[in-house]
């Protein structure tokens, strides 16, 4: 009987290591921006929606690949405002009624990606923000 259990204990330490080989190279995905809903309630989204890209002229005969913001804001909750916030903290925050002239931009240069905010509706082009993390709405 305790050869039995040595044993079982012994393939359950290999099986435990089996599972570890395997999973140790699978890294979770990157999140790419956490939207953060008037409830508290975080949703993650992890890829840019390659069926939702636009072409969007910028001025200057420069065009950029974008996704409508109002793409990731299907929600049934009530919101007024939200607030985009980057990697270092700066804000933006913009009224419900502009929603659909945003659009974020993906923007690689070498192993980076980050995104961007572009309000081609924005006269003097004074309201962008880049390396934009968050999304919360208020």
């Amino acid at each position: 009987m305790k050869n039995i259990l040595i044993i079982l204990f012994a393939l359950v330490i290999v099986m435990f290591g089996l599972v570890w080989l395997i999973n140790r190279d699978k890294a979770a995905p990157e999140v790419l921006l956490t939207i953060i809903l008037p409830n508290q309630e975080k949703i993650e989204i992890s890829s840019f929606p390659a069926d939702e890209i636009q072409v969007l002229p910028i001025g200057q005969g420069k065009s950029e690949q974008v996704v409508p913001v109002s793409y990731f804001l299907k929600t049934e909750q009530k919101w007024a405002k939200l607030t985009f916030i980057s990697r270092d903290n700066a804000q933006l925050t913009i009224d419900k009624e502009e929603l659909d002239s945003l659009y974020l931009s993906m923007i690689s240069n070498g192993e980076e990606s980050y995104l961007r905010l572009i309000i081609p509706t924005d006269d003097f082009h004074q309201r962008w923000l880049k390396y934009i993390t968050q999304i919360e709405l208020k």
